[in-house]
């Protein structure tokens, strides 16, 4: 094997650093000088070499690299696209330290966010997969619990339900759409005409335009006033987050459940108020919020249970 010494970087033609090694063992594995130092972990020699030529890690290679010089690559280049490279056979780099049982490789590389891992080789398969094939040896348990904590999946898994879990996100963002708006025109509606009207005139102390309501039933009025705006407010900052263009993640999509829940509260206790108003039955009023209380809170812990 030709020995690779570097001093200061020498070379008179920047492609000279990737010409690949004409030793026998090398040239069957297309090596260039950064694979053969990688492959020997002498992170100086690569250091040297990127400072030269700084394309030359982008040559494919099946040969192993080991973890001291994949983490300077790594952290020097900083390239999603680098990272989930492919050889001729479609592996990414995960894939090859899971084929050849490298467990520390394995977990660096399920720890870098920018790591695709449920990539799909040529023979459509996952690093999980590939792991799932290979027969039991010493390092089997160690790297099986990094891909299941990293939450790699089979191909099968991987593919099928990111379509269905995609279209049941859009539906329910649909669905919060129609529901926010219908809310957010009602909660209007009572703003701009509460029960009762509006007084015509100014006679006996009372001004025109001025709410009825507020004169005769203050408190009953405020009431009406603080849920209608709490449910004004709630649907408006549904329709504002859906608009707005945030991703549409399940979390995000609970989170705005939510706030249309407590919208449909408080348009509801709003309806309440102004059916006592209108029609002075305390006593509705009363059972109602009770009952109201009791529904919520069953759907709350529907919920809760069905999502959990």
């Amino acid at each position: 094997m030709r020995h690779l010494t570097i001093r200061e970087p020498t070379f008179q033609d920047k492609n000279e650093a990737s010409v690949s090694s004409k030793s026998q063992n090398a040239k069957s594995l297309q090596l260039n000088p950064v694979h053969v130092a990688a492959t020997k972990g002498q992170v100086h020699v690569v250091v040297e070499i990127l400072k030269v030529v700084p394309q030359a890690v982008r040559e494919r290679t099946n040969a192993g690299v080991t973890i001291d010089a994949l983490e300077y690559l790594i952290s020097v280049v900083d390239d999603a696209e680098l990272l989930n490279l492919r050889d001729f056979d479609g592996n990414t780099i995960l894939h090859l330290a899971v084929a050849t049982k490298q467990p520390e490789m394995v977990k660096f590389l399920v720890m870098n966010k920018k790591m695709e891992k449920n990539a799909i080789n040529t023979n459509g398969l996952t690093a999980m997969d590939i792991h799932i094939r290979s027969k039991s040896g010493i390092n089997h348990s160690e790297i099986w619990v990094a891909l299941k904590k990293a939450k790699a999946l089979k191909a099968k898994t991987a593919l099928k339900p990111r379509h269905k879990h995609k279209t049941w996100l859009e539906r329910q963002r649909n669905a919060l759409m129609v529901v926010a708006s219908l809310i957010a025109t009602m909660a209007f509606q009572v703003g701009i005409n509460p029960p009762g009207g509006a007084w015509q005139d100014n006679m006996d102390g009372h001004i025109a335009g001025n709410s009825i309501m507020a004169d005769v039933d203050k408190d009953q009025y405020d009431r009406l006033l603080i849920y209608n705006t709490i449910g004004l407010i709630s649907s408006l900052s549904v329709i504002l987050l859906l608009i707005s263009g945030l991703p549409c993640k399940r979390l995000f999509v609970g989170i705005l459940m939510i706030a249309l829940w407590i919208a449909v509260s408080a348009t509801t206790i709003s309806y309440m108020v102004s059916v006592n108003y209108l029609t002075g039955n305390k006593e509705l009023l009363v059972s109602s919020s009770k009952n109201h209380h009791s529904v919520l809170l069953a759907l709350v812990v529907c919920y809760s249970f069905w999502h959990s």
